[in-house]
């Protein structure tokens, strides 16, 4: 039975530590066995700490799948960003691609997580969570097309319905296609999606 306890946040490295150890084995056991199969005692086992310890930080298992909802959506923010990062030497209307395919790849890595995180987990934090990715992402995007490209670059709240068109659409595309083909070609058509919606050409570049 999951118990009811109060959480507490991690201040210390040792308690960070801690806390992402509960994290990864959390997310080891859903991906390797499903949502039912992670007890609280199961992954306290896997990350190595009594179940004690676990409940310092988590109430239950939804608990710790809403704090490896969160930091999924921190990975993908920095992963998103290291991907514009990188591709400042090649034309600007090219840059949809890299970003949708860095998406959807990472989805497509923590599918089972994710889809368990989307039942099971999703709270008014986690909402929160997300919106705060979109706009901070959705800012991100608008800069670097303006440092980019010879015009004023798209408004705001182009980038952010980009940026949630992207989110949408290119978790369909991780959830529901297995196809490689299918895949790629859903991946193109987004990218002309957000070409349209960023108003951006290859004479952009």
């Amino acid at each position: 039975m999951e118990r009811k306890l109060g959480r507490r946040r991690p201040i210390q490295d040792r308690s960070r530590t801690l806390v992402d150890g509960i994290l990864s084995a959390a997310s080891q056991i859903i991906s390797g066995f499903g949502y039912d199969s992670a007890t609280t005692n199961r992954i306290a086992c896997r990350a190595g700490v009594s179940v004690g310890s676990l409940y310092q930080y988590f109430s239950n298992k939804d608990e710790i799948l809403q704090g490896l909802l969160e930091h999924l959506i921190q990975q993908t923010q920095r992963e998103v960003v290291e991907c514009l990062a990188c591709t400042l030497d090649i034309p600007v209307h090219h840059v949809c691609s890299h970003v949708v395919g860095t998406y959807v790849r990472l989805l497509r890595r923590h599918r089972t997580v994710l889809e368990a995180a989307f039942e099971h987990a999703l709270g008014p934090r986690q909402l929160l969570v997300i919106n705060a990715f979109e706009r901070e992402m959705a800012r991100w995007l608008q800069a670097y097309i303006a440092e980019r490209g010879q015009g004023p670059g798209p408004s705001y709240d182009s980038a952010l319905v980009a940026v949630q068109t992207i989110s949408t659409l290119g978790a369909r595309i991780a959830f529901e296609t297995n196809d490689e083909g299918e895949s790629l070609a859903a991946e193109r058509r987004l990218c002309d999606m957000i070409s349209v919606v960023l108003g951006i050409t290859a004479a952009t570049a």
